[in-house]
């Protein structure tokens, strides 16, 4: 090689590249993620096709109602909770119509069982169950988590129940024993807004504790409610000017936008999937209002009387009780029927008396719903 000439290249490791292992381990895991998605794809097609049609016709026998899923059936995503995904199902009498049904469940999702063999029992089998997206009527059911256990014999049994509607939290568990079926639930911070339309604040507590007996139809399962139920709430308000008037100040009650509430309460015994009324009691600052009668959810009607007990005397006060009577989609409101005189005395019968102030921090319908247990 003379001076002049250029040698020849030398061959030089690249050191951009990444070493040979690694570059196979890379491209083994590009063709499972392309394997896993055709097989994601191609199995929830399969259960679309399969399983939908299926789901519909045993949700319809379920509800009494059509039922159409919107969104489709198909595998879950997450690799370690394999599941099929339900997602946009529609339940009323034209599941087309969205604006119209009476259930819409945004995603319903059922972990694939597996093995939990307790200590001196037989085996069981486990399953993880997601509710997201309820509402019933209009209005928001929030998004819950089932944790359902399928034991010997046929019997099941959800432990750690626990729902969420905005701000409020519903938690409990449920049993299947033989036929039977107990469930002891709770809810928590239930705000007035979610109760009625307008409301705001108290920040309620409820306690159900139910059997029934296990059957193919809900208004069948209804039937056999039995139990009770108690609801408390505290300080809050609610829009409008329709409890200032039945026990109130009529002059102020026709300028005022909103009810201030002290504190609600009620207790409730259930027969048959009807509440029948133990006590009932709102106390506002004008007024606290008395309510008995029944609540029937089988037959979706409601009957109720409420008396108000006016704290002071004005120039003009009604105080003649309130009927809330009818189904519940075309429930009315009205006073109950009185002579002119009866409308703003009450009549000449035994008069109720308004809730005696709790002391600081006390609840003053929870001390009367005690006292009448």
């Amino acid at each position: 090689m003379t001076e002049n000439e250029t040698p020849p290249p030398v061959a030089t490791p690249d050191n951009n590249r990444l070493p040979k292992p690694v570059r196979i381990l890379l491209k083994l895991i590009m063709w499972l993620g392309v394997f896993a998605t055709i097989f994601w794809v191609g199995m929830s097609i399969l259960l679309h096709v399969y399983l939908r049609a299926p789901f519909e016709m045993y949700a319809a026998g379920f509800f009494q109602q059509p039922v159409r899923i919107f969104g489709g059936v198909r595998l879950g995503t997450d690799l370690a909770k394999p599941s099929v995904v339900v997602s946009d199902i529609v339940v009323g009498a034209d599941p087309n119509d969205v604006k119209t049904a009476s259930v819409i469940l945004g995603r319903f999702e059922a972990g694939l069982p597996w093995q939990k063999i307790p200590e001196g029992t037989e085996s069981t089998v486990s399953y993880f169950v997601k509710a997201e997206g309820l509402r019933v009527e209009g209005k928001n059911y929030g998004d819950y988590e089932i944790p359902f256990t399928a034991l010997p014999n046929g019997d099941a049994e959800i432990r750690g129940l626990h729902g969420k509607i905005d701000d409020a939290e519903i938690t409990g568990d449920i049993f299947k024993s033989g036929e039977g079926l107990r469930a002891n639930l709770a809810a928590s911070n239930v705000d007035y807004g979610q109760i009625a339309e307008g409301g705001k604040g108290g920040k309620m507590t409820g306690k159900l504790e139910l059997v029934a007996h296990i059957e193919e139809q809900v208004p069948m399962v209804l039937a056999t409610t039995a139990g009770r139920a108690t609801f408390l709430g505290g300080q809050g308000a609610i829009a409008g000017n329709a409890l200032k008037f039945w026990g109130g100040d009529v002059f102020n009650a026709v300028s005022a936008k909103e009810t201030v509430i002290n504190c609600v309460g009620a207790d409730f015994i259930v027969e048959k999937g009807i509440a029948k009324s133990k006590s009932v009691v709102i106390d506002t600052e004008d007024a606290t209002i008395y309510g008995e009668g029944e609540i029937d959810f089988v037959s979706q009607f409601i009957n109720m009387r409420f008396t108000p007990a006016p704290k002071k005397a004005t120039l003009l006060t009604i105080t003649t009780p309130v009927l809330m009577t009818g189904p519940f989609d075309h429930m009315a409101v009205t006073p109950q029927a009185a002579t002119i005189g009866e409308f703003f005395t009450g009549g000449m019968g035994e008069k109720p008396v308004p809730l005696a102030p709790a002391e600081a921090g006390a609840n003053a319908c929870e001390i009367y719903i005690a006292g009448r247990k």
